[in-house]
């Protein structure tokens, strides 16, 4: 979408907290659906900054043509082999570990507040 060079920070990824708000609009007059694409830098800085501007496809436009959204989106969306990969975990896998590791450190703290009692 041409806007990498405003949201990417010099390791190759947006900062951890980051955010990206999509908002749909609806044009009255026209009768045309539109979007707008907002971005956040940090959990640091409040500003949300309009970013829809900066998208080649959009041409400087406060506004962009649904279209457009819709044509990205099908480039970049996850085969369905892949999504079982990408959003498939087992959650008990690691809870175990962190139900050790609790279970630990609470014997550990009790183990320690008796022997100064």
């Amino acid at each position: 979408m041409g806007i990498q060079s405003q949201v990417v920070i010099s390791g190759g990824y947006p900062a951890y907290s980051a955010a990206t708000i999509v908002e749909l609009w609806m044009n009255n007059t026209d009768n045309q659906p539109y979007f707008k694409l907002l971005y956040r830098t940090s959990d640091v800085e409040d500003e949300i900054y309009p970013i829809t501007p900066k998208l080649y496809e959009c041409g400087g436009k406060a506004y962009c043509k649904l279209d457009v959204f819709r044509s990205y989106a099908a480039r970049t969306k996850i085969e369905e082999p892949d999504m079982e990969k990408w959003c498939s975990t087992d959650p008990r896998k690691n809870a175990a570990i962190s139900l050790w590791s609790f279970s630990t450190i609470a014997f550990i703290l009790m183990s320690y507040s008796w022997s100064h009692i």
